[in-house]
């Protein structure tokens, strides 16, 4: 065997150099970059389309008490969708109703009450969400609600105001009508 030969084959067996170990390295760092700015991008969509939802609440909320005599009593999500103000597909016979997201991602409405605030209709409105965090930014997304009731209390329920901070994952929005 020849001294280059000989060379040639402890060469190969020597493994990978820092170079090919460094640019792995970044390649892994870049794609779990991407992985956990995704992730944000997707919750950030999934909390700006419970707010549109929050809208429509708002507007079929509308519709619905102008015929109403008084304080709702009952969690008014099921008449709601009886009279399709609501999307029924969004109901999981729980009385909740899916605003975005599914599953353990999901953002639910689990109670709407209507009332009187003064001389107009308001609604109260709890929101489940999957973490503290995106209760805090759907609660920022909505007091720039021009209809955002600044406190109160609708139906019996406590409103809270535009500086409050939200402790938990459920979350109550109110607005007048």
């Amino acid at each position: 065997m020849s001294v280059r030969s000989n060379r040639i084959s402890r060469a190969s067996e020597r493994g990978f150099s820092l170079i090919e170990l460094g640019i792995v390295i970044a390649v892994i760092a870049v794609l779990a970059s991407v992985v956990i700015v995704g992730r944000g991008f997707i919750n950030s969509s999934r909390t700006g389309k419970a707010a549109e939802a929050l809208a429509t609440i708002r507007k079929a909320g509308a519709v619905y008490t102008a015929n109403m005599s008084g304080p709702s009593v009952n969690n008014e999500v099921d008449a709601l969708q009886r009279r399709d103000l609501l999307p029924k597909a969004q109901n999981d016979n729980t009385g909740e109703w899916t605003m975005a997201g599914s599953g353990t991602t999901a953002f639910k409405v689990t109670n709407i009450r209507f009332g009187m605030v003064g001389t107009g209709n308001a609604a109260a409105i709890n929101i489940a969400t999957p973490e503290l965090t995106q209760a805090e930014d759907l609660f920022k997304l909505v007091v720039g609600d021009p209809n955002f009731l600044n406190g109160g209390v609708v139906a019996g329920v406590n409103c809270p105001t535009r500086t409050a901070v939200p402790t938990s994952q459920n979350v109550t929005v109110c607005f007048k009508l």
